[in-house]
């Protein structure tokens, strides 16, 4: 539980932050080449391999307090996740397995995993908290796999397409639509998917 000296307009960068350092904790750990789908999601090969989300309390103008929930699949096999969702999802394990490596062989542990990442997330709250969110954005841009991607979204029942080509300093996505408008897309407001899949 973080209590951030932050405004409840302020705490996306949260996510993005977070986002970040469980990249490079599965990246690190496993050897492995994991990318962020805008905000929240980590992907390997276009399967999701963690989610995150951070919950608050807050009045109209302060954050009383912050909890940030990461869950990574760490050791399940395709046929461990539901039918509906095998072709979407993979573990850190199976993807380590998938670049060759013998069963049992990842060179990692679930501790290990933890603790890097509990030290990755110190590190880069640090950074929120003394404001340097320029240098969150561009670590977060630097292990996007949704800027530069064709988007489908819904925005207040309508749907719409459009390139994703960066986010703002406070983590809004920006799409230059096929209808030729630009919007900035707030992640509570919309569920972004690429065209091509789930990336």
């Amino acid at each position: 539980m973080l209590r951030p000296q932050l405004a409840p307009a302020e705490t996306q960068i949260l996510t993005l932050a977070t986002a970040v350092a469980a990249a490079d904790t599965i990246n690190e750990a496993g050897g492995l080449s994991a990318g962020i789908k805008w905000p929240n999601d980590l992907v390997i090969d276009g399967k999701k391999v963690c989610g995150i989300l951070v919950e608050m309390s807050s009045e109209a103008d302060r954050v009383n307090y912050v909890v940030i929930g990461t869950g990574i699949n760490y050791s399940q096999k395709a046929e461990d996740f539901p039918p509906e969702i095998r072709d979407r999802a993979i573990s850190m394990k199976a993807a380590s397995e998938g670049q060759g490596r013998p069963e049992g062989t990842t060179g990692f542990d679930r501790l290990s995993v933890v603790r890097l990442f509990l030290k990755k997330l110190d590190d880069i709250v640090k950074l929120v908290l003394s404001n340097d969110n320029k240098k969150i954005i561009e670590m977060w841009r630097a292990r996007s796999v949704t800027l530069g991607k064709k988007v489908c979204f819904k925005l207040r029942d309508s749907g719409y397409t459009g390139t994703a080509i960066d986010i703002t300093g406070d983590g809004r996505l920006i799409v230059d639509c096929d209808d030729g408008i630009r919007r900035e897309l707030l992640s509570g407001e919309v569920s972004v998917r690429g065209v091509y899949g789930y990336f």
